[in-house]
């Protein structure tokens, strides 16, 4: 809101990404991850019941890079994001996050 003076948090992104040509990508919890740029749409995260959130938006953000560095376009880089937080909440603990292959196998991603 400070940068862009909007209340609206999609409205927002949007102005920031159109602003500085870049991509914003806003997790929200259980609240859909907004995506606005040359791309702009809504996911919905992983329905699951948490044990603990703590780090799990540092889950996500890790999920996300690597599967942007693999080469994987937008979307399907926003739902890896999106399962490997979802993974991370499933476990009490900062760092308790189980495999990738545990995480695929879990989430089909």
């Amino acid at each position: 809101m400070l940068l862009t003076g909007e209340h609206d948090t999609k409205k927002g992104a949007s102005v920031l990404a159109h602003r500085f040509g870049l991509t914003c990508v806003i997790k929200g919890g259980r609240h859909p991850v907004i995506v606005e740029g040359d791309e702009s749409f809504e996911m919905q995260p992983f329905d699951v019941k948490p044990v603990d959130t703590i780090g799990a938006g540092d889950a996500f953000c890790a999920g996300f890079v690597v599967a942007m560095l693999e080469g994987n376009d937008l979307r399907e880089s926003v739902r890896f994001a999106n399962a490997v937080a979802a993974a991370k909440v499933l476990f009490p603990g900062a760092q308790s996050l189980p495999s990738r292959k545990w995480i695929e196998k879990k989430f089909g991603v």
